[in-house]
């Protein structure tokens, strides 16, 4: 009954992929996809060092569980890590490796991912498995994640900051690693994972921004489905504000996205 934080994730148009693959090499294509975000999520049997890989896991309290397209990351903070770092830095740990993750499969591979986050109770035993936290992120990833963006309540963001509480090594990391969305649950305000704010704490502005700018602007060319084009746009918006608000407006001149190219047609 120990609070662990969970989250759902998937592969933004998968099954329309699937569905689409006529030949052996697209199915090859496809399976190079989710190995990959397993990769970036941390699963053993994905990686090449798999029994290492498990015992870092297990010291930080990590279970990374893969289904089809989705994978499923649960971190009990009851583990060997708590008393190499604490809370502060175990939480912020914890928060930091979904965002890299999201951000390597973005940036690195194009790959666009949809989620949640939720914070609750995760029993897993003999292939059962419950978790009220892993239904509330899926829920939130099915009916709040429209764009391709990994969303948060302001319960799970709120339970975050006291658990990581002041002294985390990451200073105000609360206000790095969130961005707030216009939508709600109910009454309760929403979050995303700021992954390209962080993104460029991490590596220079410039290449962040035009890889990520590279990588929207084909998976936008890459279909013709309106619906889908509009979580890209909403990625493209999302990329401009960041630049508004984050950076000298006239210097990320070149990085931004003229939104006026990828109107809807009338």
């Amino acid at each position: 009954m120990d609070p662990h934080l969970v989250a759902f994730i998937d592969i933004l148009g998968f099954g329309h992929e699937v569905k689409a693959a006529k030949d052996s090499e697209a199915l090859a294509r496809i399976h190079d996809k989710v190995i990959r975000i397993q990769q970036a999520f941390e699963k053993p049997s994905a990686l090449g060092i798999p029994r290492a890989q498990s015992q870092l896991n297990r010291q930080y309290g990590k279970r990374v569980i893969a289904l089809s397209d989705a994978v499923l990351i649960a971190i009990d903070f009851n583990c060997n890590a708590q008393n190499l770092l604490g809370d502060s830095d175990l939480v912020g740990w914890a928060v930091y490796k979904l965002i890299q993750a999201q951000y390597d499969c973005v940036l690195n591979h194009g790959i666009f991912l949809r989620g949640g986050v939720g914070v609750g109770p995760f029993f897993l035993e003999n292939y059962v498995l419950v978790s009220p936290a892993l239904v509330d992120a899926h829920e939130l990833e099915s009916r709040h994640a429209d764009a391709p963006i990994i969303v948060l309540t302001k319960q799970t963001v709120d339970w975050i900051k006291k658990t990581a509480g002041p002294n985390s090594s990451v200073p105000n990391f609360e206000n790095v690693f969130f961005r707030s969305l216009s939508k709600t649950c109910g009454d309760e305000p929403l979050f995303a994972l700021d992954y390209l704010r962080v993104a460029m704490t991490d590596d220079e502005p410039g290449i962040v921004l035009e890889a990520h700018k590279q990588k929207v602007a084909a998976a936008y060319a890459a279909t013709t489905n309106e619906r889908v084009r509009d979580k890209y746009r909403a990625l493209m918006r999302y990329h401009n504000e960041t630049i508004d608000h984050l950076l000298n407006g006239e210097l990320f001149r070149p990085y931004r996205f003229d939104l006026t190219l990828f109107t809807t047609p009338a």
